[in-house]
């Protein structure tokens, strides 16, 4: 038998939000600063993201804090639907 799963995209990060952390607590943050490291010389520049700078939603008093990307839980949006075995679940 196939069973119908929805696919999800992860949207990027956008400064200004809030979002859910991966914390035991499920705190939110709140996004004031994305660092990148850029990679290369003139048109051949990369770059990607190393951490975010923002404040806890429960703890404003303690200011701008750092905060590792694997952290954060991106937003998503459904991008679709495949047929998977509901046995082994293979496509």
């Amino acid at each position: 038998m196939l069973k119908r799963i929805k696919t999800y995209q992860d949207l990027p990060f956008e400064e200004g939000k809030t979002y859910a952390t991966k914390l035991s607590t499920g705190e939110k943050f709140t996004l004031k600063r994305i660092i990148w490291r850029v990679y290369g010389i003139g048109e051949n520049q990369t770059r990607k993201m190393l951490s975010f700078e923002g404040t806890w939603e429960n703890h404003p008093k303690a200011g701008v804090c750092p905060l590792a990307i694997e952290r954060l839980i991106p937003d998503r949006v459904e991008s679709g639907e495949i047929e998977v075995c509901e046995h082994c679940g293979k496509p």
